[in-house]
């Protein structure tokens, strides 16, 4: 896919210069990565495993939302439920 590549933002910076630099490196790295897709900037497989893991998220919410309504979980703790749950998705994507 990116073959782990990445771009780091100082999104603070008042340095003109900089933030031309970040930019311009973005969009090398989106080049780079159409460029090996074929052309596109994703690949359907890709694409699928977001789709899925956007289904699969949207399922375990609704699963958080009658947990909270039948067991009283409080807004807390399920905002850490889905935390941990998105930890895991993001761990099962890199893997």
């Amino acid at each position: 896919m990116c073959d782990n590549r990445f771009v780091v933002f100082d999104n603070k910076t008042k340095d003109e210069t900089k933030k031309a630099n970040q930019v311009q490196q973005l969009i090398s790295l989106v080049n780079t990565v159409v460029e090996k897709n074929g052309g596109e900037p994703y690949t359907n497989e890709y694409f699928t495993e977001i789709k899925k893991s956007t289904s699969e998220q949207k399922e375990q919410l609704e699963e958080f939302q009658v947990l909270k309504q039948t067991e009283g979980y409080s807004e807390q703790l399920m905002l850490e439920m889905m935390r941990v749950e998105q930890l895991k998705q993001i761990v099962k994507m890199v893997l």
